[in-house]
This record gives structure tokens, C-alpha cells and sequence, in this order.
């Protein structure tokens, strides 16, 4: 069970990108049983690094709630915005979890936002 006491340290404004776990906050979001609790929680991807960040994302496209869908698309959306200005090179098991995640998911993503994200993980895949 994840506690409120796990994400306080993290969570301070100066606490680094990535200062909380991935797993933790996936944790955090599948255990909420209300929508607004899932919505708050996955907001918390956002503090995770930037292609951890990506694949907390992609994880949260499934979740059946139209609120928290929405906010995931605008939170996708953000992140390829913003993606070139770190130069963050992700490991390769995160680009395995990034790639399987974009095949589970790929109906729930908009095309074109799909095709970024193919777009930007192929730059760092292995060629």
C-alpha cells in the first residue's frame, strides 16, 4: 500500500524530476477507487522523468474514466511539446515498456499523437 508519507519528500517543489518511482505512482492510480482520486494521482507522472513520464501515460490511456482520458491527452500532447528540450536518453528497457505500451494502447491514441511518439522513440532506438 502506498502512503501519503511516500510522495511528501518527492513531491516538494525542489525535489528532482524523477524523484518519485514509476512504480509507486502506477500504485497509486490503479488503487484509487474514485475517478478524481486517479485524475490527482496520475498527475503525479508528471514528476517522473521524462520518458518514465511517457510510459505513465500511455499506461493511464486505459483507464476507463473519460476525465482522467482527457487529462492523460492533454498531458501526452504537453509532453511531445516538450520533449526536445531534454535530451534525456531513455534506457533500453524503457523503450521496450514504451513500445509494448504504444501497441496496447494504440487505439486509444489519437493517430497523430501515436506517430510522435513512434517518431521520438525511434530517434533512439537501436538502428
Amino acid at each position: 500500500m502506498v502512503t501519503r508519507q511516500d510522495f511528501l519528500t518527492p513531491l516538494s517543489p525542489r525535489a528532482a524530476p524523477g524523484a518519485i518511482g514509476i512504480d509507486a505512482v502506477l500504485a497509486a492510480v490503479r488503487s484509487a477507487t474514485r475517478a478524481h482520486n486517479r485524475v490527482a494521482a496520475t498527475s503525479l507522472v508528471l514528476r517522473l522523468g521524462k520518458w518514465n513520464t511517457l510510459l505513465a501515460l500511455l499506461d493511464a490511456t486505459s483507464d476507463p474514466d473519460t476525465r482522467l482520458r482527457k487529462s492523460v491527452d492533454r498531458w501526452l500532447r504537453e509532453w511531445l511539446n516538450r520533449q526536445n528540450r531534454a535530451y534525456a536518453q531513455p534506457t533500453p528497457s524503457q523503450l521496450d515498456r514504451i513500445t509494448r505500451a504504444l501497441a496496447e494502447n494504440e487505439a486509444r491514441l489519437e493517430a497523430r499523437t501515436r506517430e510522435e511518439i513512434e517518431h521520438a522513440v525511434a530517434y533512439w532506438s537501436p538502428k
